[in-house]
């Protein structure tokens, strides 16, 4: 949803990022604000912080032979246990 700040866990691994809608993005000590639809190539060793403008989603991909999404989860951060994902399944 618009106005809201969202923090993410380190990435270890490179991956590509989809923004669609309104948002400044940090990474590092670097901002940028993305509005419409953009897929950019996110590097390894990131931590990374939104704010969305408008209402807008973000979607990371990245190539796995995982077989569940934990074990995705597990394979992009060592910080799994932090994860939105993880909140409400105990996973």
């Amino acid at each position: 949803p618009a106005g809201l700040f969202m923090t993410g866990a380190l990435v270890k691994i490179p991956t590509l990022l989809t923004i669609h809608g309104d948002a400044v993005v940090w990474i590092g000590q670097k901002a940028r604000r993305y509005t419409g639809h953009v897929v950019l190539e996110a590097a390894a060793g990131r931590k990374q912080m939104f704010r969305t403008i408008a209402d807008t989603y973000i979607t990371m991909e990245f190539a796995t032979k995982a077989k569940t999404t934990a074990e995705a989860e597990q394979e992009f951060t060592d910080e799994a246990h932090r994860l939105a994902s993880r909140r409400n399944t105990g996973a």
